[in-house]
Order: structure tokens, then C-alpha cells, then sequence
């Protein structure tokens, strides 16, 4: 009957975890190294090792055949892993025997070697042939040796059936005892089957997290009051002194002579106020004083800008005229007078230009100036869009005729949040500068549209 050899392999698993503590799942070069009581490596190789949900199994000695010679004297073994480039995994794993190292040191049980071979001598061959040397296998007959133990009582026989009851015959002599009945055989043993092997002890799990900190145990009863302290000694009180009894009430003394007047005390605080008493009826009106007479005319006082008309216009006024307010001209004094001019233009619009139109009828001191911005909806400072960054643009040195001023140019998207304002405003005399009024250019909705603004509709503010 053939049996198996034994094989040099050993299984070795485990579970991996990366440095979160999670499983890891991949195929990865892992080294495998046997350790001798020294230190020294014995035994190595490296296999590509698949880890499912961090658990593997490998076959060591696939690789590089484990040297079980090697293993003889080196005494106690560590298995060190390495995974990766990685430092090797600490600590080491001790080697345990495996079952057939166990059989091997104390065999039990039938023997089923191939040949057996002693010190380099052959004693018996592959066929179980003996081929040793046959001096000293047959020795001189020893001694007879001592009396085994007496077998087991042999089992009883069964009873037989009651014979008749015979006469009663003399008593015979005893009978000398039977001789003592062959021990049953012994069972056959079961045959003891072969032990796995023992798989290397597994890579040391992360250590677990911390426990909850247990419940607060019950406070423990209060140990019983000490005795009190021996009262000291109360010291000797002093002697009192007798009571003097009470003298008899002295008559009245004479009145002294009045004091000068104090000073006035500071004045006390102001009480709290009464409430107000209802208000008294209303007396009759009297009658009317004699009118004054009228006084003198004063001076004419300076005048605002003034707003003149223009003729064709399309509707018939009350008076039977058509004409309509076209331009503002300054004050007839020479002070600069101011304007404010709302421009509605849709939010998200984009406005890309914007102008001022007037005209200069001489070359007299004076302009006329605009500029465009916005403001906050909470706030009075302006915000400077524009491409003049709200640098008013003024009509000074320029020829006599019509006058055009550039407020914007460029591109700006009108915030919703904001109100837009051109603020304008003429100085010099009447005759000398108009204001006539002004077009934003803006694009809405990808159309181009223009807002016209009239001078005369906007508000004056100085």
C-alpha cells in the first residue's frame, strides 16, 4: 500500500488592514521570512497575494522550497511578513510544529515508511524486503518469565431448561474448581486518522477601540463621626465691678440767648412735576385790527433758470398757441444752477452711450456741465460707472453753436439694486447757454434702443 510523502508546503493565513483600520481589497507582493532563535532569515520568498475584504490564504515553500534540514537546529522559528514596501509587519509570528513534525518526533500507530535507512545503511527496502545485515537477529532463548496475570472470567453460558427434580442423592464430595475460562478478544482499535496540518499563527489584529467608560459606581456610606474633642478648660471671670445707682434728674436749665441764623441749606431737589390741567376753553376772536399800510416795493430777487418755448408744436395750447418748453437757460445773475434728470432704463439692460445736447449762443463767462452715475438703493454717495468716472463735462471753451458732450461711452449693465441720475446745470446770463437734453443708447434684449431725456423735465436742485 502507497502513501502520500509529505509535503513541504505550510498554510498561512490572516486579515489585513490599511492604516484607517479598513480591510484592504487588492493583490499585492507580500515577503515571507523564517527567522532562527538569532535572528538570522533561514527561509524566504515572495508571493502575489490576493486579499478579500483583508482575509488571504498562501501556500508557503510554493515559491522557494522550505529546507526542513535548515530547520532542524535553528531552534525557535518567527515568521516575519512584509507587505509592499512596507516595513515588515511587528511583531513576528512564532512558528508552531506542524502535525507531521509531531508524528515525526513520537510516531503512534502502524509505520508506513518507504525504506527505512539508518546511519546510511539500508535495513529495509521499498518492497519491505529486509536488507540489513543478519548477525545477532536470532538471540540465545532467554529465561522463562514470570506468571502472567490471570485472564477475565469468560462469559456465562446460558441457562438451561429445569429438569425434573430427582431424588435427593448423598451429599458428594466438593468438586475440585474448574479451570478459569479464556479471556474474550480485545476489539480492533479504530485506525487513528491523520491530523491536519496546523496553519501559522495569524498577523496580531489592530488593537480595538477604547471602551465606553463604565457607569459611575454608587457612593460608598459615610464612615461614622469621630467623637468631639474634650471641651477646654473655661477661664475665671474677672470680677464686675458694683453698679453705681442712678442719680437724681437735675431741674431744667435757663433758656440760652437765640443763635445767629445759619446759612441757607443748598436747595432741596425739585419735586415731581404735576400733571397738566386740562386746557381752558378758547376765548372768543377779536376783532380785526385796521389793515397796515403797504410797504415799499423791494428789490427783484435773483430768478431760476428759466425754460423757453419753441413754436410747432403738435397740440394747440389753451391760449391758442402751440408752443412747448425746448431748453433751460441759466439764471439772469450768474449763479450756477443745478439739475436732476431720472433715467429709466430696464435692469440687465446694457447702456453704451450716452450724450449731452445744448448750445452756446455766445462766448460770455459761463457753461454749461453734465455728468452721468447711480445710486445705492440705501445709500446717497454715487456709484462712478462711466467712462468719465463722474467727471462733469462742461461746455467751457468751446465755439459758439450747437454743443454735444460725451457722459458715457463703453459698456455698463444696469443694476437693479441702483437708481441712475444725470445731473446737469448752467451758469452765465439768459441768451448765453441752453440745456436742450440728452439720449442713452442701450442694448436690451439684443435690440439697440434710446431713451430721450427733455432738459425742462428735470428737477432743479440749487
Amino acid at each position: 500500500m502507497a502513501h502520500a510523502a509529505v509535503p513541504a508546503k505550510i498554510t498561512h493565513q490572516g486579515r489585513l488592514y490599511d492604516s484607517g483600520g479598513a480591510p484592504v481589497d487588492t493583490t499585492l507582493p507580500v515577503t515571507f521570512k523564517v527567522y532562527d532563535a538569532q535572528g538570522a532569515v533561514v527561509w524566504s520568498e515572495t508571493n502575489s497575494v490576493t486579499f478579500t475584504d483583508g482575509y488571504y490564504a498562501v501556500e508557503l515553500g510554493t515559491v522557494t522550497p522550505l529546507d526542513v534540514g535548515a530547520f532542524a537546529d535553528a531552534g525557535a522559528l518567527e515568521l516575519g511578513v512584509t507587505v509592499g514596501n512596507d516595513p515588515e509587519l511587528s511583531p513576528r509570528a512564532p512558528v508552531g510544529s506542524v502535525p507531521y513534525a509531531l508524528v515525526a518526533s513520537d510516531a503512534v500507530g502502524d509505520l508506513h515508511p518507504t525504506s527505512i535507512t539508518i546511519n546510511g545503511v539500508p535495513i529495509v527496502d521499498g518492497d519491505g524486503n529486509w536488507v540489513g545485515p543478519s548477525t545477532g537477529l536470532v538471540g540465545a532463548t532467554g529465561a522463562v518469565g514470570p506468571t502472567g496475570p490471570a485472564g477475565l472470567a469468560g462469559p456465562f453460558g446460558p441457562i438451561g431448561a429445569t429438569g425434573a427434580t430427582g431424588a435427593v442423592g448423598p451429599t458428594g464430595a466438593a468438586g475440585a474448581d474448574g479451570a478459569v475460562g479464556p479471556a474474550g478478544p480485545a476489539g480492533v482499535a479504530g485506525a487513528v486518522g491523520p491530523a491536519g496540518p496546523q496553519g501559522l499563527q495569524g498577523i496580531q489584529g489592530i488593537k480595538g477601540a477604547t471602551g465606553a467608560t463604565g457607569a459611575t459606581g454608587a457612593t460608598g456610606a459615610n464612615g461614622l463621626n469621630g467623637t468631639n474633642g474634650l471641651n477646654g478648660a473655661i477661664g475665671p471671670t474677672g470680677p464686675q465691678g458694683p453698679a453705681g445707682s442712678v442719680g437724681a434728674v437735675g431741674p431744667t436749665g435757663p433758656a440760652g440767648t437765640a443763635g445767629a441764623v445759619g446759612p441757607t441749606g443748598p436747595q432741596g431737589a425739585q419735586g415731581v412735576q404735576g400733571t397738566q390741567g386740562p386746557q381752558g376753553p378758547q376765548g372768543p376772536q377779536g376783532a380785526q385790527g385796521p389793515a397796515g399800510a403797504a410797504g415799499a416795493v423791494g428789490p427783484t430777487g435773483p430768478s431760476l433758470g428759466t425754460y423757453n418755448f419753441c413754436s410747432g408744436g403738435g397740440m394747440v395750447r389753451a391760449d391758442g398757441t402751440n408752443d412747448f418748453p425746448c431748453f433751460v437757460q441759466p439764471r439772469n445773475d450768474g449763479v450756477l444752477t443745478t439739475y436732476a434728470c431720472p433715467v429709466n432704463v430696464p435692469a440687465g439692460s446694457n447702456i453704451t452711450s450716452v450724450l449731452a445736447y445744448g448750445y452756446r449762443a455766445s462766448n460770455q463767462p459761463g457753461y454749461f456741465e453734465a455728468s452721468v452715475h447711480s445710486f445705492g438703493a440705501q445709500t446717497f454717495g454715487p456709484t462712478c460707472w462711466s467712462s468719465n468716472a463722474c467727471v462733469w463735462q462742461k461746455t467751457s471753451g468751446l465755439p459758439v453753436g450747437n454743443t454735444t458732450l460725451t457722459l458715457h461711452s463703453g459698456s455698463h449693465i444696469v443694476d437693479a439694486a441702483s437708481r441712475y441720475v444725470i445731473g446737469f446745470a448752467l451758469k452765465g446770463f439768459n441768451g448765453s447757454e441752453y440745456a436742450y437734453g440728452f439720449r442713452i443708447t442701450y442694448i436690451e434684449s439684443g435690440v439697440t434702443k434710446n431713451l430721450a431725456i427733455a432738459s425742462h423735465s428735470c428737477v432743479p436742485q440749487l
